[in-house]
């Protein structure tokens, strides 16, 4: 167990969706250490590293793992989100998305996490658009009302939608996505950035770094929105 109640499985977990899925998870081993780093960089200093006058890098992929179009399409999935509105990944085509594992009952973990989320979109501004799919990994606690608490507690805004349904259904995109889930609050932590057509093209151990996670966004972007 990582000093954040996330786990880090002792075996890798099957990865029956995304081929390459055990380097990346066994990046996640480090995701403890990177903690106090991650926090600093959420506490303002994402734009280390910036041009002159702020400006942002130069935009490239960036994360534990990194991967070419069409190698690692993501794996199917269709469910309800918070408001009872079905999210697929065939809705998803045609736009940037990135897909992450929470609980709203987290303490820890899970808001850090939610809290980067939300430092991206704002380096994004409003120039970029990023979907955000949480896929719950403690079904049974996860109801609307919790989402919201945890939401509002956490300061999440923009386009994010988390996902929930039937614990068997949601155990068989834990596996696919390579998510180990013991107890809901105890599992495995990752966050995985789509691409337009589909393709998983970062893979980031949790904490990720905000700035790495936007500038890859404004990667995959063709355009920025106008």
């Amino acid at each position: 167990m990582s000093i954040d109640g996330t786990i880090v499985p002792k075996s890798r977990p099957r990865a029956t969706g995304l081929k390459h899925l055990p380097r990346a998870t066994r990046s996640f081993i480090a995701a403890g250490a990177l903690a106090a780093a991650a926090l600093a960089v959420i506490a303002g200093l994402t734009l280390a590293g910036a041009g002159p006058a702020g400006a942002p890098p130069p935009a490239k992929l960036e994360g534990t793992d990194v991967w070419a179009a069409g190698t690692q399409p993501a794996h199917p999935f269709a469910l309800r989100d918070q408001n009872g509105r079905l999210i697929s990944t065939d809705g998803l085509h045609g736009q940037i998305w990135a897909v992450t594992f929470m609980d709203s009952h987290c303490t820890r973990q899970c808001p850090i996490e939610a809290r980067a989320i939300s430092t991206t979109e704002r380096l994004l501004g409003s120039s970029y658009h990023l979907k955000v799919i949480v896929i719950s990994v403690l079904p049974s606690y996860d109801t609307p009302h919790h989402i919201r608490v945890f939401a509002r507690k956490t300061g999440m805004t923009g386009d994010w939608h988390w996902l929930n349904g039937p614990k068997a259904q949601m155990a068989k995109i834990w596996r696919e996505y390579g998510i180990l889930v013991i107890t809901g609050v105890q599992h495995t932590a990752a966050l995985y950035l789509v691409d337009r057509r589909g393709d998983v093209r970062v893979a980031d151990a949790i904490p990720f770094l905000p700035s790495q996670l936007a500038s890859s966004v404004r990667a995959l972007s063709a355009h920025p929105r106008a």
